[in-house]
């Protein structure tokens, strides 16, 4: 089956999608991943509604009762998806669980291919950015453009550029922009 567009979040969604259909008894977890800041939140948020952890709990010894808790069988079957994953220098390792259970990651950055602290040689799929091209139609259509702010002006592929032409960046932008009727301005 072919996905329109094949790219990191999509393709994370439907594999999830696809996991929650073939066993429909696991957990799936989606957590933050794009600041050590925003992971340990959300890892943290996870401990709290799996009532593993309180609400005035020292950061450390909370992310290591996750671990714990995530590696152990009380926590059932599951997959985790640290969406955004970019950072992965600023984020030990020692609090990911590796007893049990898989992990899917989602990043921009190439540097997680081939880290074996993370991913297992030849566990990995590579997906690209939109084409300039793809990510001005898509673009385009989202944001329902009228004459006054062409998404093919220079602004637009300022902005599809710092996006980096990826689908769902592309999405968000379009929905604030139509939502907002602010003007694409670099």
């Amino acid at each position: 089956m072919s996905l329109t567009p094949p790219r990191k979040t999509t393709v994370a969604i439907e594999f999830c999608r696809r996991r929650r259909i073939s066993q429909s008894g696991d957990h799936i977890i989606w957590l933050c991943g794009d600041s050590p800041e925003s992971f340990n939140n959300s890892y943290l948020e996870l401990g709290r509604e799996a009532r593993i952890l309180g609400d005035n709990v020292q950061q450390e010894m909370g992310l290591k009762a996750v671990k714990q808790w995530v590696d152990r069988s009380a926590s059932g079957n599951w997959l985790i998806v640290i969406d955004r994953f970019d950072e992965i220098d600023s984020l030990p390792e020692k609090f990911l669980p590796v007893n049990r259970g898989a992990i899917l990651y989602t990043a921009r950055e190439r540097k997680i291919i081939g880290n074996l602290a993370y991913v297992v040689p030849g566990a990995s799929a590579d997906v690209d950015a939109l084409s300039d091209a793809e990510g001005k139609e898509m673009f385009s259509k989202l944001l329902v453009l009228d004459a006054a702010a062409p998404a093919h002006s220079e602004d637009a592929s300022e902005l599809l550029h710092r996006l980096g032409k990826l689908p769902i960046e592309i999405e968000q932008a379009a929905a604030y922009i139509r939502e907002t009727g602010i003007e694409i301005t670099s």
